[in-house]
């Protein structure tokens, strides 16, 4: 008897397991983080757990482009891949699998290297139907990544025989530009006047807080004068020490189970944003990208202006490498860069 099965992870994240018993042995696997795909998961694991307890293997047939995709993104799943980086590495793939579609290709075999290289032609060309602009190169590298690694776990798995994204180079990014960063005029219209989302602001400027983790900041997360949190984004752990400035706001609001309760819906969460970008003329916010994690930037920048080395900022944001915090470094002020020459 198959039955599926829900849990929550400490984040508040909703993943379903299926149980199976065959013969007496009982079968327990992760099957997805919705509904409908467990129970689609659970009926080919029923099938082949059958089969193979049947015959002793399993049949080796073509593999269908929707059910490989499928499988492919359940291993992901079990690797420990965030559900946000999950959902946009199978719409990379759906949008894959439409075009198939569209060129009557059914089995993963069949694509060839002209297929690979006419889907991404056809990704160059496309437009965004609100910024009428083409896709960004980063865009479009990890697409090419997204199906490269599909292919090769299709080849692990004896799907395949080659990879046909592999012949397909990436293309070459252009010079990354400056990253915007809220200069002093800016933060006076900012704060020209308090909201409720103020100290969130101040939290995020003065800390360098992703906003993700902002918004789930409970007094646990406070020891002494230490922040010290798991992020969300990279799930590694983040100890740094907190100004008075910070920690006067932040006792403050220590009374509930979340320091910004105001921030803890989509509603406010986005009332929270709109703040920001109306200080701004709407193209502006446009082209530099204003949002909230500008504050990131803004917190970057600052510690670099004042001299911080760069292995210590990458401490202080919580960075898995340090080529992501070279991103900001390569922009000191003349300043600070005129006194040490």
């Amino acid at each position: 008897m198959a039955t599926i099965y829900k849990r929550y992870t400490r984040f508040g994240d909703v993943r379903y397991y299926g149980s199976i018993s065959i013969n007496g042995k009982r079968i327990r696997k992760m099957l997805g983080y919705t509904r409908k795909g467990a129970e689609l998961c659970l009926k080919k694991l029923e099938y082949d757990t059958i089969f193979q307890s049947a015959t002793g293997k399993v049949e080796k047939v073509a593999a269908p482009i929707p059910s490989a995709i499928l499988q492919f993104l359940r291993s992901m799943e079990k690797s420990g891949v965030g559900r946000r980086q999950m959902d946009t590495i199978g719409a990379r793939l759906k949008r894959f699998d439409c075009f198939c579609q569209e060129q009557d290709i059914k089995y993963l075999q069949d694509i060839k290297p002209i297929h690979a290289s006419s889907f991404l032609d056809a990704r160059r060309s496309y437009k965004s139907p609100t910024l009428q602009k083409p896709l960004s190169t980063s865009t479009l590298n990890k697409e090419l990544q997204s199906l490269r690694r599909l292919f090769v776990y299709a080849a692990s798995m004896e799907w395949v025989d080659s990879n046909p994204f592999l012949c397909i180079r990436p293309i070459k990014q252009k010079p990354q530009s400056e990253r915007y960063y809220f200069k002093a005029k800016d933060l006076k219209q900012i704060f020209k006047c308090y909201t409720i989302y103020s100290d969130i602001y101040k939290v995020m400027l003065y800390t360098g807080l992703r906003p993700t983790d902002a918004y789930r900041l409970c007094p646990d997360h406070i020891k002494g004068r230490y922040l010290v949190l798991r992020m969300r984004k990279t799930s590694t752990w983040l100890n740094i020490p907190l100004s008075d400035k910070i920690l006067e706001i932040l006792k403050s609001r220590m009374d509930g189970e979340f320091i910004f309760p105001e921030a803890l819906d989509d509603r406010g969460r986005g009332a929270a944003l709109k703040r920001v970008q109306e200080c701004f003329t709407r193209e502006f916010v446009r082209e530099n990208n204003i949002n909230l994690h500008t504050f990131r930037h803004t917190y970057a920048h600052n510690m670099l202006d004042r001299g911080v080395p760069k292995e210590v900022l990458q401490t202080l944001l919580g960075h898995l490498s340090i080529k992501t915090t070279e991103v900001y470094a390569n922009w000191v002020c003349k300043g600070e860069l005129e006194k040490w020459v």
